[in-house]
């Protein structure tokens, strides 16, 4: 049975241009879409590829000029590779950082809402707690009057174990991951006094050292970190709704198993 021919005229797989493109409404149409766009500075642009990260996936080759060995310190290979593993976790999972690379635009200034990362100082000044927190976004606009905000705690995660997030904190990066447990200890709960303009919570300046912070009604300060991405702090707060939300029997379950309403 003889099998036809796919005309020569018929578009051809990975074509490097679109045939659309050369429509005259489709052309308007792209050339008043980049009319429209403005002229970033590309010094300020960061490129990524990726949106996931693991540590486990560092390489156990490298190159080397030919003819040359290539040495490696024991366990250099995984340093390297999770370094730059950790850059581009950092790079995928924020809006902006307090310590990254593009600068706050000038009178610019964070407010606290769901994916804020901030650091609560303890009352000797020398250590601190990381927190996210999980106030929904309707609640934190349109403020009237002082407003509880709830957190959860960031733990710092141990050296080779997984992580759910990376931060930089004065050009260190700090690797913590997210308990979802729902003991007190791991929740945290603060009133604040929103702005009158803003009517949000608006972090100030610190005048010694040029941070942001934001200062509840207790007078305790909460440095600013970062701004997480909305997805991703929406998942967590999912994830902890669902942590708290967990029932471990209940009236229906119990009936399953044979209960008696009369014992």
């Amino acid at each position: 049975m003889a099998l036809l021919r796919t005309p020569r005229a018929h578009a051809q797989n990975k074509t490097g241009h679109a045939q659309e493109q050369d429509r005259p409404d489709v052309l308007s149409a792209r050339e008043a879409w980049f009319d429209g766009q403005l002229d970033p500075d590309p010094e300020t642009l960061v490129f990524v590829d990726e949106t996931g990260a693991s540590t486990k996936m560092a390489r156990r080759y490298r190159r080397a000029p030919r003819g040359q060995r290539l040495y490696l310190t024991e366990g250099a290979a995984d340093v390297i590779e999770q370094e730059r593993t950790s850059e581009l976790a950092r790079l995928s999972s924020h809006a902006r950082e307090a310590e990254g690379y593009t600068p706050s635009p000038r009178g610019w200034a964070p407010h606290l809402t769901i994916g804020s990362i901030v650091w609560m100082r303890a009352e000797n000044e020398e250590s601190g707690t990381y927190m996210l927190c999980t106030q929904p976004i309707c609640d934190t606009v349109r403020l009237q009057k002082d407003t509880f905000f709830s957190f959860t705690t960031l733990t710092p995660s141990g050296q080779g174990e997984d992580f759910w997030l990376v931060i930089r904190t004065n050009e260190q990066h700090v690797k913590l991951r997210m308990n979802l447990l729902t003991t007190a200890s791991t929740r945290h709960f603060a009133s604040f006094k929103p702005d009158n303009s803003t009517r949000k919570i608006t972090a100030r300046v610190k005048p010694q050292t040029g941070k942001f912070f934001f200062e509840d009604l207790g007078e305790k300060e909460y440095s600013w970190i970062a701004d997480l991405d909305q997805l991703k702090a929406q998942r967590a707060a999912s994830e902890m709704a669902s942590a708290l939300g967990r029932v471990g029997l209940d009236e229906y379950e119990w009936l399953r198993r044979g209960g008696n309403l009369k014992g």
